[in-house]
């Protein structure tokens, strides 16, 4: 489209060595969450990505193996479209779990610059905050204020 089609990234060969890297990567990061959602029957997003990921590399290797001396392989050829959707879906999760990583951290700072609370104050806290933040007594490890237990699955 925007390359001649002398160009190299046109030739299969080079897409699949490009691809296969990227393609391993994700079916053991997906594949595995994948196989085990499958088991317990609630199939999850990494079921999607790996069925897209692998229809994609394996409809490339048969449109290559049927049309593999014709200039109609260029149009059978969706390796890059495997490689994109585990390289942005993985970019993703990155930046997620960077997100999720500032927040609790925010949280938690927050958490400690309020003062103790008091057991009465506690009681009336909301279900959700009495769940995520533990309330210590003053000690020196924690200073005058309460311990904040966020994990990554709570928020």
């Amino acid at each position: 489209m925007f390359l001649d089609s002398s160009n190299i990234l046109y030739n299969p060969l080079v897409q699949l060595v490009l691809c296969i890297p990227v393609y391993v990567i994700g079916i053991i990061y997906f594949g595995k969450s994948a196989f085990g959602s499958l088991k317990i029957g609630v199939p999850n997003m990494d079921v999607l990505i790996f069925i897209g990921s692998t229809s994609a590399f394996f409809y490339s290797l048969y449109g290559w193996w049927l049309f593999q001396d014709t200039d109609l392989v260029r149009n059978y050829l969706f390796f890059e479209t495997t490689a994109t959707i585990i390289t942005l879906v993985l970019l993703g999760n990155v930046l997620e779990h960077k997100s999720v990583k500032k927040t609790t951290s925010a949280f938690c700072s927050l958490t400690r610059a309020t003062p103790l609370l008091t057991a009465s104050m506690s009681s009336k806290l909301p279900a959700w905050m009495s769940e995520i933040c533990t309330i210590r007594k003053p000690s020196k490890a924690f200073g005058r204020f309460g311990n904040c237990n966020v994990s990554f699955f709570t928020l």
